[in-house]
């Protein structure tokens, strides 16, 4: 088990010095599916939706599958 002061070791790749349930402000992440006729880019936006996944082109290329998320404070 770690102690508190080992999170300060800079050698140290994944050390969380809070944990998240600990946080009082949480954002809501809203996330659904989007079947495009055409390809896009990671990172591409759709107002305030933008695309975290991308899952190419469907069996007969009918649609390009990606996830999209929103963030809402």
């Amino acid at each position: 088990m770690e102690s508190k002061s080992d999170c300060n070791n800079a050698n140290l790749v994944d050390c969380a010095g809070q944990r998240s349930d600990d946080c009082d402000d949480r954002m809501q992440l809203e996330t659904k599916f989007l079947r495009l006729h055409t390809a896009v880019t990671l990172g591409s936006r759709f107002g305030d939706w933008q695309v975290c996944w991308l899952g190419g082109w469907n069996k007969h290329r009918f649609g390009f599958m990606v996830l999209v998320v929103r963030v809402s404070p």
